[in-house]
């Protein structure tokens, strides 16, 4: 609602009153910003900091006393943010190993630094260096998977929906596929197993109910109408109680039988073997050996490495994916493809070099030791002590997978849990971390050693109410 009379018109006199955007440009600090960012750039920031002025002033907010100031400062500010990178690297003290929201599985920094080299320049992502022809960009990656996957094909695409996808599309479009409806899955983000499946073009047939599926079911509907019969490993829910679900083998045996490709669709998949209690993720290797035709997972969940959907299976099933013309709006670049390669060159020479597989086997006791540390350096501005907590994988990977871990809990003095989180949120590095009943909780199985004293910087100074470690 405006506001009538003399208020506003005062409001209209202080709008009268701000500096044309020309004349704003013109004060000394902007013009030399215009000198060192350009002028679109201080230009942009001048009408911003303008627009969110007029805003505040007829929205009844108290106008600053010297408004030109005021702008030429918030021009400063706008300017300085815009030249300052948004995806900025953070401290996860979640204890989610593979945080969606956090970039899922952290890469190697050896790993990073090795892939940026050979991507830096010009590189043989296409070339055949032995024949000087065109050569595959997927001859870097696939070496190394066929050493994990012996006798088998391979492709990667961005991502494992757009491994679905393609896969739908090539081998199932204007078709039946088979899906038990306990496994039409929602991946993150709204996208759904029904909906992925229409846009590919094939036709959804569900069988079973949520909680129990049988092979008849499967048997029930199979028609000369259908192409695939579609797996979907559920990593990001588990249902229990009064259920039944059709085993992997009985599933590739029907397949067989009726000559219909059978596929697997594990979400995350391991490929390096972990004690049972660590990890219950399906292999790609174990689908594989019970006949499946292709199998696809994610290359930064599990395996470790960068964003990729990986596909593996039956050659000439993987030459029908490559020849789809889909394939190429789904194909990695040269830096995806250099970290991936990176990071399976790691895993065959030792998986202790990848920080997922650290996180997950890093003992009991090293957390707690780190813990007392930090404990002892924050002790003076929180009330902290140390209890048993569980870490977990995350980002729709081992639903059911609680990983021993030990927390550190502070509880804040004087100060709110909820704005300890939000300065934490704004140190640098910004530290991420959870609150439980009044206490904000730190969990080092997902802190890199070497985070622990930028880690203490930025717990002294939020719990303090001091606001960002580097203010």
């Amino acid at each position: 609602m405006k506001r009538k009379g003399r208020v506003a018109e005062t409001d209209g006199d202080v709008l009268r009153s701000l500096p044309s955007i020309e004349l704003l440009l013109k004060r000394p600090s902007l013009a030399g910003a215009i000198a060192r960012y350009g002028r679109p750039a201080v230009l942009s920031a001048a009408r911003n900091a303008a627009s969110t002025l007029r805003k505040m002033i007829l929205g009844g907010g108290q106008a600053p006393p010297e408004p030109a100031v005021w702008l030429e400062s918030e021009c400063g500010r706008l300017i300085e943010e815009a030249g300052r990178p948004s995806l900025v690297r953070v401290i996860n003290a979640t204890g989610v190993l593979l945080h969606t929201n956090l970039g899922r599985a952290p890469l190697g920094r050896e790993v990073v630094e090795r892939a940026a080299h050979r991507a830096a320049g010009f590189c043989n992502l296409e070339m055949d260096l032995q024949t000087g022809t065109r050569g595959s960009r997927l001859t870097h990656v696939q070496k190394h998977l066929l050493t994990l996957f012996p006798s088998s094909g391979s492709l990667v695409v961005n991502n494992n929906a757009a491994a679905v996808l393609l896969i739908l599309n090539t081998l199932a479009q204007d078709r039946e596929v088979v899906v038990s409806r306990g496994e039409l899955v929602e991946i993150g983000g709204s996208f759904r197993i029904p909906d992925i499946c229409a846009r590919s073009g094939a036709r959804l047939v569900e069988v079973g109910t949520t909680n129990r599926t049988r092979l008849a079911d499967y048997r029930r509907v199979i028609t000369k109408e259908t192409a695939m019969l579609l797996r979907v490993h559920p990593s990001n829910f588990r249902v229990v109680g009064f259920t039944e679900e059709v085993d992997p083998g009985d599933l590739a045996a029907l397949g067989r039988s009726k000559r219909i490709t059978v596929v697997a669709d594990l979400g995350s998949g391991t490929v390096v073997d972990l004690p049972a209690e660590l990890l219950r993720e399906p292999s790609p290797s174990a689908y594989l050996r019970l006949g499946y035709g292709l199998v696809c997972f994610s290359g930064d969940k599990m395996l470790g490495a960068c964003q990729a959907g990986i596909i593996i299976g039956k050659p000439r099933l993987i030459e029908a994916l490559k020849r789809n013309p889909l394939y190429r709006a789904l194909r990695p670049d040269k830096l995806s493809l250099a970290v991936l390669e990176e990071t399976l060159m790691t895993l065959r020479t030792g998986s202790d070099q990848v920080p997922l597989l650290q996180m997950l086997r890093m003992p009991l006791a090293k957390i707690e030791a780190r813990a007392q540390q930090l404990m002892v350096a924050i002790r003076d501005v929180a009330g902290v002590e140390i209890h048993a907590g569980e870490s977990l994988v995350g980002g729709g990977s081992a639903a059911d997978l609680r990983v021993p871990t030990r927390l550190l809990s502070a509880r804040p003095r004087g100060i709110s849990d909820t704005r300890v989180l939000a300065a934490l949120r704004k140190s640098l590095p910004p530290v991420i971390a959870r609150a439980e009943k009044g206490r904000v909780l730190v969990d080092l199985r997902t802190v890199r050693p070497d985070e622990d004293s930028e880690l203490v910087a930025a717990l002294r100074a939020a719990l303090s109410g001091g606001g960002s470690a580097t203010d």
